[in-house]
């Protein structure tokens, strides 16, 4: 009942100010995405009623899409140091999440946080975050290369190890990189143009429904020797995910584009962009989204997990929901910031 609560509360308030405030494009976006969850939250429980086995895993996805609705709808709404702060925030479990991957010993929030080898990364991507909230982007970026080529090596080096801890040098620096690096850069989207980051955001979790949704319809497809059959199950990466098809991430990205265009067009009026760029970032949303996913499949692998963790509701991890947003978040920052 709490979580109900929050989220008719929070996005009840986010949909006044948007209204008295005159912001008529947020107050749209977020009719459609509260539409749209609730649709899908009415679908996904009577699968659960009719006892679907894949209706658990929907239903907390979908819990964890209220939850992320509902945030970015409160932060928006308030001072920008918020969403500042939720951002880094995430990224910050995410660095927790992924630690708890590399040392499966430690599983709890409060170890994790007595441990330097997260501490340290933590305070730089906190740093980061404060250098892209005073909008110094060249300090940023600076910071970065040097905090990850030259700060985590002389940290490792002074550990005095060569077994053990030390051998997670290279997961260190992979974190660091995703959750310190290309993550925030969502906030530098978001204060260069919040219509495109809210956009990409919706997108890319949207990506995820709707990729479900296209690889259910066609797993029931006969498997044979056809071109037809062979081009529908043909595995992007078979070892890493076996699920995962070139048709599914094909069928998914043209129907983002099918999506995305009048979004981005007539509800967040985003034409200084240009339909080629505003169908580039759509296509790189599809495409990234498909590839984020399968990274971390590929590093759970590694380290023989088979979720990142268990903190979201319904025991799913962060850095599952948040995954593709890594890879697709610079790239839309790099298109309309410098195409």
């Amino acid at each position: 009942m709490f979580q109900i609560a929050f989220f008719v509360i929070a996005n009840a308030i986010a949909l006044y100010k948007f209204s008295v405030s005159g912001q008529t494009s947020l107050l749209v976006f977020f009719l459609i995405c509260i539409g749209l969850l609730s649709f899908f939250s009415v679908l996904i429980n009577k699968l659960q009623q009719k006892g679907h086995k894949s209706a658990h895993e929907l239903m907390a996805r979908t819990l964890t899409f209220w939850w992320m609705l509902s945030l970015f709808a409160l932060a928006l709404v308030l001072h920008p140091i918020v969403i500042a702060i939720l951002l880094c925030c995430g990224s910050l479990l995410s660095l927790a999440e992924y630690h708890s991957l590399i040392f499966p010993e430690e599983k709890s929030l409060g170890k994790i946080a007595e441990d330097s080898l997260f501490v340290f990364p933590a305070i730089g991507c906190v740093i980061n975050y404060i250098l892209l909230y005073f909008d110094m982007e060249p300090v940023f970026f600076a910071f970065s290369i040097t905090f990850l080529g030259v700060f985590i090596p002389l940290f490792y080096v002074l550990q005095n190890r060569t077994d053990g801890p030390a051998k997670s040098f290279a997961s260190i620096t992979t974190s660091f990189n995703f959750f310190a690096i290309l993550l925030p850069l969502s906030y530098s989207l978001y204060r260069f143009e919040v219509h495109a980051f809210l956009l990409v955001v919706f997108l890319t979790e949207i990506r995820d429904l709707i990729s479900y949704w296209v690889g259910k319809a066609f797993s029931k497809a006969p498997v044979d020797s056809s071109f037809k059959s062979k081009m529908i199950h043909a595995k992007v990466a078979a070892n890493v995910s076996p699920q995962k098809t070139w048709w599914v991430g094909l069928v998914s990205t043209l129907a983002l584009l099918g999506m995305g265009l009048p979004l981005g067009f007539n509800v967040f009026n985003l034409d200084g962009l240009g339909w080629w760029k505003l169908s580039l970032i759509i296509v790189s949303i599809g495409v990234l989204g498909l590839f984020g996913d399968l990274a971390f499949s590929l590093i759970k692998r590694l380290h023989g997990q088979k979720d990142s963790g268990t903190w979201l509701p319904g025991g799913s991890g962060i850095i599952d929901r948040i995954d593709a947003l890594i890879f697709t978040i610079p790239v839309a920052y790099f298109i309309i910031k410098f195409l």
